[in-house]
């Protein structure tokens, strides 16, 4: 299942073929876009590792200085599986700056219930 942001025009034909290539080569549970942006202001920015495995995604507006930083940003182009999804959805919570419900929270909650999360950079 594709889910793509309604404030995203211009979504090339290419970029979704190529995460849905990933995402069913790799057998994913979730796979995301990801691009390195100069200017990644207004992003949620990718929060890796030491090994350079994806931990979470952080919305700007809840970014350390350190995060805010980071020019690898998720451009909201979400492939999952349904049954993920759901998952996902069920555990969401709201503690964030906001206290909004972020979508984009739904790939660190399925890679630490062991769920597999794949990443395609354009």
């Amino acid at each position: 299942m594709f889910i793509l942001a309604g404030d995203g025009p211009l979504i090339r034909g290419e970029v979704i073929r190529t995460l849905h290539a990933a995402h069913h080569d790799e057998r994913a549970d979730a796979s995301m876009a990801t691009a390195v942006l100069d200017d990644p202001t207004g992003y949620g920015r990718i929060v890796r590792d030491e090994q350079g495995q994806f931990v979470e995604i952080v919305e700007q507006v809840d970014c350390t200085p350190e995060q805010r930083e980071v020019r690898e940003v998720f451009p909201s182009y979400y492939c999952v599986k349904a049954d993920a999804l759901l998952l996902a959805l069920s555990k969401l919570k709201n503690e964030n700056k906001k206290h909004e419900y972020y979508l984009t929270d739904i790939y660190s909650i399925l890679r630490s219930a062991g769920k597999k999360v794949v990443r395609c950079r354009r």
